[in-house]
């Protein structure tokens, strides 16, 4: 089958396949070959790391069938696996048309056996790095977690979106890791956070924002350029450091306020670039603090073990952060959550932060979206209001985990 023909029994376009070119020619030579993710035995023996019901499993079980009987189906499965997980870089598929056209009600469940088809090499991927299997197997939740955001865009029916399909990449390539509730990815510390500093005697934490940040005038962070934004300085100059402090409760720059820090009495904790752990929340429910506390505690023992390395620092940057949270939610685990950091400034605003992973989707007009659930009524309230989805920003020190409990850092300030 030649590029135009598949197209157009997938639906697609010739410039669809764009993305995919690099391994097009590998992937066609195989199109006879049924894909091993398409196989009962395979998802028998692998769909478990998922924990699906028994009709979930039966579903996927029937969408290999569909995928398998076909030329289009065959090569389908195989152009995503060689392009996700077999090329470097990784292949932008994420914005791919689902292939209702070809699959029909199981396009979905196609896309969720491809990214099951990544367990066998993450399987190997700790065994050869000497991670206990129950580490791969953890990683499962993230991809059940999936299956809800996909049924949330698609009227109940199951599957996995394609945008999430490199996520797999990250396990196989030792990454990324599910430790308990959380999962958390190695990362340098961000040069958009602020300067951290702890007193010497005291233990009292203060964060300064970097030089040249640019802020609205109530703290949140601003793009260059931005009408009324204002630009942070800071000094680091005859042993002391200058600039403009964080509030660690509302994690907002201080503007108008200035703090002196003497090196001689307090000490810079971390610094950009330095290693550190960017903490994920996959979905799932049961966000407590006592489980985000036990899953801290134990990543890091986990990666002074497994990995070698001692961060200082844990990190989060999310849409669970917004806080406009605090205002609307403020009984839940997300706004609890929150409570355990320092909070700080996050990234300038797109507007829309969240919406795929409630949603299912982040196109469209607001209005059309569901209001059924609790959370999707505040994201309602958000646009009602006037307010702007964005993300917000906290960290942790790893020298505070045996004693952080809520609202820690707010006691300790």
């Amino acid at each position: 089958m030649d590029q135009r023909e598949f197209c157009r029994r997938l639906g697609w376009s010739r410039r669809d396949l764009i993305p995919m070119r690099p391994v097009w020619r590998r992937c066609a030579a195989r199109q006879n070959e049924v894909p091993p993710f398409y196989r009962e035995d395979f998802i028998r023996t692998w769909a478990y790391v998922m924990k699906p019901d028994d009709r979930l499993l039966e579903q996927m079980i029937e969408a290999g069938k569909v995928g398998a009987a076909t030329p289009e189906g065959r090569l389908f499965g195989w152009l995503l696996c060689e392009s996700v997980y077999h090329h470097t870089p990784v292949l932008p598929v994420g914005a791919l048309p689902l292939p209702e056209k070809a699959f029909g009600e199981y396009a979905g469940l196609l896309q969720l056996l491809v990214a099951l088809g990544a367990f066998p090499m993450i399987f190997e991927s700790f065994r050869a790095a000497g991670i206990p299997q129950h580490y791969a197997e953890a990683c499962g939740g993230w991809l059940a977690g999936t299956v809800t955001i996909y049924r949330a865009a698609h009227n109940g029916s199951p599957g996995h979106t394609l945008s999430q399909l490199f996520w797999m990449r990250h396990y196989i390539e030792l990454e990324v890791f599910r430790i308990g509730r959380l999962e958390l990815e190695t990362a340098e510390y961000p040069d958009l956070f602020p300067v951290i500093c702890r007193h010497r005697t005291d233990g009292r934490v203060m964060a300064v924002c970097r030089n040249a940040r640019w802020f609205h005038a109530d703290g949140s962070s601003a793009n260059i350029g931005d009408a009324g934004a204002v630009r942070t300085r800071l000094k680091n100059a005859n042993g002391v450091i200058e600039g403009t402090p964080v509030d660690p409760i509302r994690g907002v720059a201080l503007l108008g306020q200035t703090v002196s820090l003497p090196l001689t009495e307090w000490e810079i904790v971390c610094r950009a670039g330095e290693p550190t752990v960017s903490i994920h929340i996959p979905g799932g429910g049961g966000l407590t603090p006592e489980l985000v506390v036990e899953s801290l505690r134990e990543a890091a023992g986990f990666y002074r073990k497994y990995l070698g390395l001692e961060p200082k620092i844990w990190c989060c940057s999310s849409w669970i952060l917004n806080p406009d949270w605090e205002k609307l939610i403020p009984d839940t685990n997300i706004v609890r959550f929150g409570r355990l950091g320092f909070r700080c400034p996050s990234y300038p605003s797109g507007g829309r932060d969240g919406l795929f992973f409630i949603f299912g989707r982040s196109e469209g007009e607001p209005e059309s979206f569901p209001a059924r659930t609790r959370m999707e009524k505040a994201f309602h309230q958000v646009w009602e209001q006037g307010g702007k989805l964005c993300c917000g920003s906290m960290f942790v020190l790893t020298a505070d985990l045996d004693e952080l409990e809520l609202d820690f850092y707010r006691r300790t300030r």
